[in-house]
């Protein structure tokens, strides 16, 4: 928060430079130095302090509604009335006053704040004291409104001040507009250093974000009152003051003024000068420069992190910030967005990216991005890693106007892992009559009241679940689908918060010697695809060594090639069972089943898997007759896990 401007001393005379604002270096004209009568105080006597105090007000107003809006935003109710640090190390406590006990923000609820020495962003100061907030209306996410108290907290910024009485906030927010609205409850007193005191009345301001065109306007009123000159004067937005964000303003224009005969009006500059204020009376006129009034706050993102400011330019194209719906501490795992912001809209044509691990084995997986103006939104097309932190690899963009800007968003965000989803298709292929379970019985919870599963028939193409709320369940398809169905569980915490997953389960009807398997993203065999290969398409060979029954490597020879191993421990004969905890063949240990599956040029330096043979037989010479087997496996036993399926001359159905 700022102090520019707002410090109007008594002495000898009107001094507003000593609080960084007013125009104090040489290269802007300053006001006259005489001060008025007491009585007579004129705001053409002194426009450029009437500029920086009026601006500086609105700003330091605004601040304090971007404040309450971070406070509700960023509350944990996990860490309800905890002491917790603040990024410079300072300490700060927030308690929830839970009115109707609904374990959450409500209507009617306040929040207190106490802070010590506790740096606040959306204040750019530290703070020490208490302050409160309540609520009269809010929707998570879209509304709130209600008042905020923060007499009892001490900013100290350029200067240390305090801000005495209640204001009244509402932020109302849309997917491509934030609006807040923030007035004074009566009269509030802002005091600087101790020894300087103005008031302000009737003060209402509106600071609208427009996210398709990325731009910032703002409008509003108020009267301000300086107790050492008994006197005050009126501030309007005549025209609102609007701009890109990042970038001055390049449009609008205030009056200050005491009377009709009184007044000083403050206009922006379009391209030359933009960097500038123009300040004039009825007689003379100044320019100050933006930064020298204010921080900055009136014209960047809130929530941004970007301190830096652009002269405006129609062909301007800069990485504004991101527009936070979402925490970036707990991201969801499915259904995640994030959305980025540029300073002009961008051209919608196909961009391309991912999300990376942030540590080893730096799994990618791609983003599915789409253009909504000035917004870019970035999506994972398949489920993210629970509890994992994850950045976003950058893009190069391309405006309307033609610019082009590298967006190398580099921040780090951590998904939650309130749910950990564990679901799985007893196998992922199905015909007539033959369809495999569905399993979600090994999905945790993390944090929350309760799960609950719901299955959900994608393309509503007539699925039926025999237990459609259950982690676990079964399903038929009508006999007439003969085509990929896709089958989405979604999981609830009981809190609001929701990870689902959608399965893929392929149509198959063709011959009794097949291999199929599904690669999740982060699988290094199977490259994150699903394949399927039968006899029409490849050549499958069965070995057993030296006629040994104990392993067998099974070779499938088309398009590209593929070897499946599989042994019993030291010792024993296959058979029919499940053998569990298998390790790499043929490296596995005495005691242990071995199983690998290798192709296309990739195999694992170790691995571990399950795998359960359904159907085994031999000819006369011990040849293989027949075989059936499921399987699932984890290259360098920390990727996510391959399922497959192995049918050879076997009479046993795709769902055993």
């Amino acid at each position: 928060m700022t102090a520019k401007g707002i410090c109007l001393l008594l002495g000898s005379t009107l001094v507003l430079s000593a609080c960084g604002g007013g125009g104090g270096d040489s290269t802007t004209p300053t006001s006259p130095t005489n001060p008025p009568p007491t009585t007579t105080f004129k705001v053409a006597d002194y426009p450029t302090e009437v500029a920086v105090t009026s601006l500086s007000l609105a700003e330091s107003v605004l601040q304090v509604g971007f404040f309450a809006n971070d406070i509700l935003r960023n509350f944990d109710i996990e860490a309800n009335g905890a002491e917790k640090s603040c990024s410079n190390g300072g300490l700060a406590t927030i308690e929830l006053i839970d009115k109707d006990d609904s374990k959450g923000i409500s209507v009617g609820d306040s929040l207190n704040m106490s802070y010590r020495d506790c740096y606040i962003q959306a204040l750019d100061s530290t703070v020490n004291g208490e302050g409160s907030l309540t609520l009269s209306e809010y929707q998570q996410g879209t509304k709130a409104k209600g008042s905020i108290d923060i007499s009892n907290l001490q900013v100290n910024g350029d200067d240390n001040f305090n801000l005495v009485g209640q204001m009244l906030f509402e932020n109302n927010i849309s997917p491509l507009q934030r609006q807040l609205n923030i007035q004074s409850k009566s009269t509030v007193k802002l005091v600087v250093n101790s020894n300087s005191e103005l008031s302000f009345t009737n003060l209402s301001l509106t600071r609208v974000e427009n996210f398709s065109d990325a731009t910032y306007a703002i409008s509003g009123k108020g009267q301000i009152s300086v107790a050492q000159f008994n006197n005050g004067f009126g501030f309007e937005f005549t025209k609102p003051l609007k701009g890109h964000f990042n970038e001055f303003p390049h449009e609008g224009s205030i009056v200050a003024s005491t009377s009709a005969q009184d007044s000083v009006q403050m206009t922006s500059n379009f391209v030359t000068d933009s960097k500038m204020l123009n300040v004039n009376t009825a007689k003379e006129a100044y320019m100050v420069y933006w930064s020298q009034i204010v921080e900055g706050s009136l014209w960047h993102l809130e929530g941004g992190k970007s301190n830096s400011s652009f002269e405006f330019r129609s062909d301007n194209f800069n990485y504004v910030g991101i527009i936070e719906d979402q925490d970036l501490q707990a991201f969801p795992v499915s259904g995640g967005t994030i959305r980025l912001l540029m300073s002009r809209p961008i051209k919608d044509q196909v961009y391309e990216s991912s999300f990376d691990e942030d540590s080893w084995p730096y799994r990618k997986v791609a983003a599915k991005i789409s253009v909504n103006g000035a917004i870019l939104n970035i999506t994972p097309e398949t489920d993210l890693k629970a509890n994992t932190v994850y950045r976003f690899n950058g893009v190069l963009l391309e405006s309307k106007f033609g610019a082009v800007a590298n967006t190398m968003w580099s921040e780090r965000f951590k998904t939650s892992d309130a749910i950990i989803i564990d679901v799985a298709a007893s196998s992922y292929l199905y015909k007539a009559n033959d369809t495999p379970k569905l399993d979600a019985s090994q999905t945790v919870m993390n944090k929350g009241s309760a799960l609950t599963f719901k299955w959900v028939d994608v393309n509503n193409v007539g699925i039926v679940f025999s237990n459609p709320t259950s982690a676990k369940t079964g399903f038929t398809v009508p006999n007439e689908v003969t085509s990929d169905v896709a089958i989405k569980l979604e999981v609830s915490n009981g809190q609001g918060y929701q990870v689902f997953r959608t399965l893929t389960i392929h149509y198959y009807a063709g011959s009794d010697t097949f291999m199929h398997y599904v690669s999740p993203q982060g699988d290094y065999i199977g490259g994150g695809k699903t394949v399927i290969m039968d006899s029409s398409s490849a050549v499958f060979t069965p070995t057993n060594y030296d006629n040994s029954l104990n392993a067998i490597t099974l070779s499938i020879d088309g398009n590209t090639w593929w070897s499946f191993d599989i042994a019993a421990p030291a010792g024993e004969n296959l058979q029919v069972k499940k053998y569990i905890n298998a390790t790499r063949y043929p490296f596995q240990g005495p005691l242990t089943a071995g199983l690998s599956f290798t192709g296309d040029g990739r195999g694992c330096n170790q691995s571990i898997g399950d795998f359960e043979v359904l159907e085994l037989s031999y000819n006369a010479d011990k040849s293989v007759k027949s075989l059936a087997v499921n399987f699932n496996q984890r290259c360098e036993n920390t990727m996510p896990p391959l399922n497959g399926v192995i049918r050879y001359h076997s009479s046993v159905g795709i769902n055993h």
